[in-house]
């Protein structure tokens, strides 16, 4: 197993918002999301809600949305990793 799809597998094994971007990193692990002609258009539409959640709760020091923005966070990361293997698959 690679480094992405372990880091992935441990991802959504781990504390989450059960979300649009969380459903891609499944399907990116579970490696259903390669057979779906759509996925650059999934993977950028959740990498943009991570990317709005992350300005949207910028302010959250503590509690749930303080856990939230973490998570969207590296959800954002991963998800960028993820669209550039997808990208490198396709040429």
């Amino acid at each position: 197993m690679d480094d992405l799809h372990a880091r992935g597998q441990a991802f959504v094994t781990g504390p989450c918002v059960i979300s649009e971007p969380w459903r891609l990193i499944h399907r990116y692990v579970t490696g259903e999301l390669w057979d779906d002609p759509e996925a650059q258009t999934l993977l950028s539409r959740a990498l943009q809600t991570a990317q709005t959640e992350v300005v949207r709760l910028e302010g959250a020091t503590s509690g749930p949305a303080r856990d939230a923005r973490h998570f969207y966070q590296r959800a954002g990361e991963f998800l960028k990793e993820v669209k550039a293997e997808l990208s490198a698959r396709q040429q």
